[in-house]
């Protein structure tokens, strides 16, 4: 028997209601959640042999400060979770330094920990109340600091998020003491001037290398410029003086190096100008002053001592010993 058409749409609506009960409801489907375990932050221990002082340079050298810091993030947790977020707080020696955000989505197995490293850098140009502190770290002396922050990490289906709190504490040390500067004379690049005939002037370049990881200021008083005899072949201009060759060195001037801002790992390079007064020079300044003027291969001496100063904390002198010399070619 044929259905009438009143029946036939009745049985529609409710075909079509029951296979809407039977559709998964994605939209507010889970009601209450209640966690099987207790969920706890992950924790940091420091790796003190792998935390440290990279480098630092003082005012008028850059005034910044490179830290390494290294941890081991524990997970207590039964489950697996992914460090994703840090916004953490440097605090040195008592004074809030530096503020960063990281997102280092570091894996840490459930009941099981990770290694985490990372450089920063730290600008201190307005923090001069740390400068004498961070300096003595190249001494010997620990740098106290502590980390403090907020934390973002995830689960599979979960983000869990921290209030503020100290993360983990320490002393900075150097990675190495402070180390004398390096100096030397830049090759081809000593020159004669004659702008008066009584006063000529000699000029070279020094290059000041810093091999350490601290910036000092590199001076000096009361160097003294020596004249070797004209050379007979450039092979000999291009020797360093030996000991006999400087029993002969006839002194032709002096200059002072003003102190001169040397970066951690840099070098810099100062030209020197030296101007001969003539009429003070005795007959044997006079014949090598000519013949150098006259063109003849000559190689000079710097004599004395130059010293290094970190921020007024110490300063070092180190003699030249002869080690400075160059050559004025045709």
């Amino acid at each position: 028997m044929n259905a009438s058409p009143r029946l036939r749409a009745a049985l529609a609506i409710v075909a079509f209601l029951a296979l809407g009960a039977c559709a998964p409801r994605v939209v507010g489907e889970i009601t209450d959640m209640s966690p099987l375990v207790d969920v706890v932050a992950p924790r940091f221990e420091l790796d003190p042999a792998e935390t440290r002082i990279e480098r630092f340079d003082p005012p008028g050298a850059g005034a910044g400060l490179v830290v390494t810091l290294t941890v081991n993030v524990s997970n207590p947790n039964p489950f697996d979770m992914v460090l994703d977020r840090v916004d953490y707080r440097l605090v040195l020696a008592g004074e809030r330094a530096f503020a960063q955000t990281l997102e280092p989505s570091l894996l840490v197995p459930g009941l099981g920990s990770a290694r985490w490293q990372w450089t920063l850098e730290a600008p201190l140009a307005d923090l001069p109340q740390l400068w004498r502190a961070v300096v003595g770290s190249f001494a010997g002396q620990p740098l106290p600091f502590e980390v403090e922050g907020q934390l973002r990490f995830l689960s599979e289906v979960f983000i869990f998020s921290t209030g503020v709190r100290p993360l983990f504490s320490g002393a900075l040390r150097a990675r190495q003491t402070i180390l004398p500067p390096r100096l030397s004379v830049a090759h081809g690049s000593a020159k004669t001037v004659v702008a008066r005939a009584d006063a000529p002037a000699l000029r070279f370049v020094l290059e000041l290398t810093n091999p350490g990881d601290v910036g000092v200021f590199v001076s000096a008083r009361g160097l003294t410029l020596g004249l070797l005899a004209a050379e007979a072949d450039t092979a000999a201009e291009l020797a360093p003086p030996t000991a006999d060759d400087r029993d002969a060195v006839v002194v032709v001037g002096a200059f002072d190096l003003s102190p001169v801002p040397l970066p951690a790992g840099a070098t810099v390079r100062r030209e020197v100008v030296v101007v001969l007064d003539l009429q003070r020079l005795g007959a044997a300044g006079v014949e090598r002053v000519s013949a150098l003027l006259a063109g003849e291969p000559t190689r000079f001496v710097i004599d004395g001592a130059y010293a290094y100063d970190v921020l007024g904390v110490d300063s070092f002198e180190v003699p030249l010993a002869g080690a400075l010399w160059g050559a004025f070619g045709r």
